[in-house]
């Protein structure tokens, strides 16, 4: 019995040279993708084990957290550190932080800034509302926010340009904010803070609360790429197999 004959010389034809990158392209894509989501496993630990550390710190005060800044040669040091800061909020139309969700539905963040006693300002997310909740005005008076020191988002490769051009914006930062204002108030550089209740906060915005402890979904979908990897390359090698041996048998064919 004559063995299964197989031709490939059609691997040369410029459709199948075409084929042969796109395919090789998706799976290194694929293997990209794996490696970053385990990358992003390995964030979200260190994240938990920051903010497990942290939580039961002492809050700053108002000099604690000066002196902090000070000290701190990135503000990424003090990511998650817990503030007690006294003061009031300053007046003027409240940002909004766009393109958030809770519960699985669009909200946004009310952003305040709040005028330390001899200090400067501070801006404080105070939580979240839906996107056509309007926002109530902050209290009047000396308030105490307590929360968490957090660090400006940063835009993510295909984030949306921030242009400036309305009071609501699309990732939370000091000089976002600041730029929005032009009462020239200094603010706090780098750091902002992420309210943790109601006390001496702006009444209405349902509070951020913190990562939950948990290492996320990016192993599963590390996983997820790594099989989408593997079956593409078994598939087209499937694919290659299959054409050459009909290319063989066409040939074996013709020959007799």
């Amino acid at each position: 019995m004559r063995g299964v004959v197989r031709s490939w010389a059609f691997l040369r034809q410029p459709f199948w040279l075409f084929s042969h990158v796109f395919v090789g392209t998706m799976i290194v894509f694929c293997l990209w993708a794996m490696v970053w989501q385990i990358d992003r496993h390995g964030e979200r630990r260190d994240l938990n084990a920051t903010v497990a550390a942290r939580l039961d710190e002492t809050p700053l005060d108002n000099v604690g957290l000066l002196a902090a800044l000070a000290a701190a040669d990135d503000p990424g040091e003090l990511e998650f550190v817990p503030v007690a800061l006294d003061g009031e909020y300053l007046e003027g139309e409240l940002v909004r932080v766009v393109n958030r969700s809770a519960s699985g539905l669009p909200v946004e963040w009310v952003v305040v800034r709040l005028q330390l006693e001899d200090g400067p300002g501070v801006v404080v997310n105070t939580g979240y509302l839906a996107a056509d909740e309007e926002a109530p005005l902050a209290p009047v008076g000396t308030v105490t926010v307590r929360g968490w020191l957090r660090t400006d988002e940063e835009k993510s490769l295909f984030g949306v340009n921030d242009d400036g051009a309305s009071f609501r914006m699309p990732r939370l930062s000091v000089g976002a904010v600041e730029s929005r204002t032009t009462d020239g108030v200094a603010l706090a550089p780098g750091v902002w803070v992420q309210r943790a209740d109601a006390a001496g906060a702006v009444s209405g915005p349902t509070a951020v609360p913190l990562p939950p402890p948990d290492g996320g979904p990016h192993r599963s979908y590390a996983v997820q790429w790594a099989i989408f990897g593997a079956l593409t390359a078994v598939f087209y090698a499937a694919i290659l197999r299959r054409r050459a041996r009909d290319d063989g048998r066409d040939e074996t064919i013709s020959d007799a």
